[in-house]
């Protein structure tokens, strides 16, 4: 009876080991994007105050409002890691709201601009004009779209294509680059 109860707590506390690296490694990947963009737009506003130039003020202002969007997109990508402890537990609760796509699309876009311009990364972004909204968890969303374009920029080539189709009701969203792709080894 002892082993069998050793046994069970030993593979809970591997469980909880593996939750734990999982977490490390998922936090990690989701935080190193953003924190490089704002960590250039602060750069940028140092390096241009150094120089003598200085920002204007509406220029400032817009350059320090970047950075906040993008520190406020850190602390929602620590929030879903930490989730996980309440996804391993049952207990996460996911919105049902109303999520503005094109709206995600475009945040997502401007926090990482700063290093799609840095390395010279094209986009091709192509909304439709008129509004596209689904039901989900909006932060979630947001969060898969920026992993997009993060993976993409990452590992993806010169060019990103965004593509937003509303056809007959079913919405077709697509993040595409001219990467190699992922081998099949990996796929399998």
């Amino acid at each position: 009876e002892e082993v069998c109860d050793l046994t069970t707590k030993n593979a809970e506390l591997e469980s909880k080991a593996q939750f734990l690296n999982n977490l490390t490694a998922n936090l990690s990947h989701d935080l190193k994007f953003p924190i490089n963009s704002a960590s250039l737009i602060l750069n940028r506003i140092k390096y241009k105050m150094n120089r003598g130039k200085g920002l204007d003020p509406d220029a400032m202002t817009k350059e320090l409002d970047k950075s906040s969007k993008t520190f406020g997109k850190i602390n929602e990508y620590i929030n879903i890691c930490l989730d996980q402890e309440l996804i391993s537990l049952n207990k996460l609760k996911i919105a049902n709201e109303k999520v503005d796509i094109k709206r995600a699309i475009n945040e997502s876009l401007a926090i990482h601009a700063d290093y799609l311009e840095r390395k010279e990364i094209d986009i091709s972004c192509n909304l439709p004009d008129e509004e596209i909204f689904i039901l989900g968890d909006r932060i979630r969303f947001e969060h898969i779209i920026s992993n997009l374009i993060s993976n993409a920029a990452k590992y993806g080539g010169s060019n990103i294509d965004i593509n937003l189709v509303n056809k007959d009701n079913k919405i077709f969203l697509s993040v595409a680059d001219n990467g190699p792709g992922i081998s099949e080894k990996v796929r399998n």
